[in-house]
């Protein structure tokens, strides 16, 4: 679904939503953890979520891009919405998931070694990894360290989208939009609420930059929850697989 070979999904209606429910249910990243397979993700986790919002406008077609990742096409609009999806992670703890792979059964990785805030060498990337045989090292986070180093790896994943936005060779339109998938070390530690008051402080400093276009809507998905228009309307779409059944009853 919505791959190089594939790259137009069209939506007439309620029922072409089936196949994205069967597609989400089906949905592993161990079977191909790639960038298709997390911009499709994505892409079809945002529209589950207008749908559940009622926003949903029929009929649409998404077509498959680069600069942006998507094109959405609205029947009513002659211009397309685009879309770009980003991984807010970091370059050493994806080489360090990596490794884990490699690991024997009943490994275990501790991701708070890992920090936006240090730089790890070749030989240290594997600082997080424990073999089944071994202890765990880590001794917890004070303060609200652990929404300061999520922050900041949201914040550089934004940071550098606009930057992209704003490049000769990024084609824009009059609605932008932006999805940021998070896939930061610290996800799985995080006080959201904490987190969510912390970030949304940025909003002022983003606009700061000199940046002659912005994203109209900034989106984030953590942790099963698409929160759409993270930066204005703020409202978060359970996403979990769980929940999808009752996303279409």
């Amino acid at each position: 679904m919505l791959t190089k070979t594939k790259p137009t999904l069209e939506i007439l209606g309620k029922s072409d939503l089936d196949n994205i429910f069967s597609y989400l249910r089906d949905f592993s990243y161990r079977k191909c953890d790639n960038k298709d397979a997390h911009e499709t993700l994505c892409i079809l986790l945002y529209i589950i979520s207008l749908y559940k919002l009622s926003r949903l406008k029929y009929p649409l077609t998404i077509e498959k891009h680069e600069s942006p990742d998507f094109l959405v096409f609205y029947d009513s609009d002659t211009e397309a919405v685009g879309i770009e999806h980003s991984q807010a992670t970091l370059g050493q703890y994806k080489i360090a998931e990596k490794e884990f792979r490699k690991r024997p059964d009943g490994s275990i990785m501790e991701p708070l070694f890992y920090s936006p805030f240090r730089k790890l060498s070749k030989t240290d990337i594997d600082i997080g990894i424990r073999n089944p045989d071994e202890e765990l090292k880590g001794a917890g986070s004070a303060g609200h360290n652990i929404e300061i180093e999520w922050i900041e790896v949201i914040r550089r994943s934004i940071s550098n989208k606009i930057d992209l936005l704003n490049q000769e060779h990024f084609r824009t339109f009059p609605e932008n939009e932006l999805i940021i998938e998070d896939q930061s070390p610290t996800k799985i530690a995080v006080e959201y609420d904490v987190a969510f008051d912390m970030l949304t402080n940025l909003k002022d400093e983003l606009a700061k930059d000199s940046y002659q276009v912005r994203f109209d809507k900034i989106h984030i998905l953590t942790c099963n929850t698409f929160i759409y228009d993270f930066f204005n309307e703020n409202i978060a779409v359970d996403v979990s697989k769980k929940n999808i059944n009752k996303l279409f009853v």
